[in-house]
């Protein structure tokens, strides 16, 4: 028999994929940011999150919930992305929300980058290179004409730098 090890999985912080039950007794539905522990297999809400954080303000954990990356966005847009049309209301709103909230992610933001250049679904014909930039000057998308203000994530074809709007190119819905 081998020893159990020291090293626990610890809570990790996610979106619900169905609807629960904190242990406090509170609902939550699918789409909704959750810290589920892998050894209990135990949920709790935002609100105990938050409960629990006040508490143990030093803790790795409190670092989590307030994450500078856009990584949990990203999840959540490819999950939403993968869900089965027609969508309800209310997550095409989200999935718009979202969408509104990575266009003015900063340039350094691997995972937006990464997001809008993997789920561009306008094509170059010839072969050129497209890639998630911050705009330093104003332009225009070249399919729905909208001007692109300076700041905002837009995908970019090489060496002609014609720009894309993420509204054009990321969108399914």
């Amino acid at each position: 028999m081998r020893q159990r090890t020291n090293t626990a999985p610890t809570p990790k912080l996610m979106f619900a994929r169905h609807r629960g039950v904190c242990k406090c007794g509170r609902g939550f539905i699918a789409g909704e940011q959750i810290e589920f522990d892998p050894i209990s297999r135990n949920k709790r809400c935002a609100r105990c999150i938050e409960k629990r954080l006040q508490v143990q303000p030093n803790s790795t954990n409190g670092q989590l919930l307030h994450f500078d990356s856009y990584r949990g966005v990203i999840q959540r847009l490819r999950t939403i992305n993968s869900m089965a049309r027609p969508l309800a209301p209310h997550v095409v709103n989200e999935y718009w929300r979202l969408m509104r909230d990575i266009s003015t992610a900063p340039e350094t933001s691997k995972s937006v980058k990464e997001f809008l250049e993997t789920t561009a679904r306008c094509c170059s014909p010839n072969g050129e290179e497209r890639f998630a930039v911050s705009l330093s000057e104003d332009r225009d998308c070249v399919h729905c004409f909208e001007p692109q203000k300076i700041g905002e994530m837009v995908l970019m074809d090489f060496p002609n730098r014609n720009v894309h709007c993420i509204w054009c190119a990321c969108t399914r819905l």
